[in-house]
């Protein structure tokens, strides 16, 4: 698990990625991110942001059906299921 914190504009190491599975980021406090890794099929990049911080944020792969499930519960934090770049761009600001 990554903690971020994210700014308006965030630059990152590009690296290539499979285009089997949903890309899923791990970033350094930095902002250097490596785009590298991917999700399993089945698998979504859930992003997860609390409130009061909105620009602290962790990613990890997670079984689409708990990622939605968990979306439609949590109401103490941001939760985004994303399955390609520009879903981690809207919502995080990440550019690969």
């Amino acid at each position: 698990v990554i903690d971020l914190i994210l700014v308006p504009v965030i630059r990152g190491t590009t690296t290539s990625a499979p285009s089997t599975g949903a890309p899923c980021p791990s970033c350094d406090i930095s902002y250097h991110c490596d785009w590298s890794r991917t999700c399993a099929p089945g698998e979504t990049c859930l992003a997860r942001g609390f409130t009061g911080n909105l620009y602290h944020f962790r990613t990890y792969c997670a079984p689409k059906e708990d990622c939605l499930l968990m979306q439609s519960i949590v109401k103490t934090e941001e939760v985004y299921c994303c399955g390609d770049r520009e879903c981690l761009r809207n919502h995080l600001g990440l550019w690969s």
